[in-house]
């Protein structure tokens, strides 16, 4: 009698956090965000970095956080990546997760996975859930609506729940405090873009930080738009 053995995909919850590389191979500081609300779902983690060059920069910052309970990174890095164009992320980032079958993929609010998570969820035919501020469980999720007047408790049946996480709402990760270090592994990143083509970043320099990465936001009154920074 013959020996046969079958390959499965992966069949039991895990979740995909999106790495997110900005200017020089740095990490950025949402994902630690994204990290914190993912461990919470108590799963075992991946995480996926795309980029044009320097990846392996990213990768030795991500594998810091040890305590995070992330399996494996995956590093796909490509001159097609330039720009992190969602024409050229979302198709790689789709054959991930059908050949793992992750049941969430999480990523910090940014301009970045605002463009390829409503993409994905879309080609996956579900419903992203936007800047979320708690988790309850695998299938709830606290956000705010109507111009954060509102606090929302909502609960998605979607077998795969596709999230981004409101940075100031968690806590960042912290590095070490685990054992082992996470696999890396490359993906076949050989994709083509045909549709876009990135140009150029023009970046308005402040010495004020940006609102959504504030430590404290002080509002003076909810009837007048003045707000205080402390940073």
């Amino acid at each position: 009698r013959l020996a046969t053995s079958t390959i499965h995909s992966r069949c039991f919850a895990s979740t995909l956090v999106i790495a997110e590389q900005i200017d020089g191979g740095k990490l950025a500081p949402v994902t630690l965000n994204a990290l914190t609300a993912a461990s919470q779902l108590k799963q075992d983690i991946d995480c996926v970095i795309f980029g044009a060059d320097k990846t392996a920069e990213t990768t030795t910052q991500l594998q810091k956080f040890n305590n995070s309970n992330i399996k494996k990174i995956f590093v796909a890095e490509n001159v097609a990546f330039k720009g992190l164009l969602s024409e050229a992320v979302t198709p790689v980032l789709l054959d991930l997760q059908k050949k793992n079958n992750y049941t969430h993929i999480f990523g910090g609010s940014s301009t970045f996975t605002k463009s390829i998570l409503p993409r994905l969820a879309a080609l996956l035919d579900v419903q992203p859930i936007s800047d979320i501020t708690k988790v309850v469980d695998k299938d709830q999720y606290i956000r705010f609506i109507y111009a954060g007047n509102v606090v929302l408790k909502l609960k998605s049946n979607d077998t795969v729940k596709i999230i981004t996480v409101r940075s100031t709402a968690f806590e960042a990760a912290k590095e070490g405090g685990g054992s082992g270090q996470a696999n890396v592994e490359k993906l076949d990143s050989s994709v083509k873009n045909d549709l876009s083509e990135f140009v150029e970043r023009q970046v308005q320099q402040s010495e004020r930080p940006e609102l959504p990465s504030a430590r404290i936001v002080c509002i003076n009154s909810k009837f007048i738009s003045i707000y205080f920074i402390i940073y």
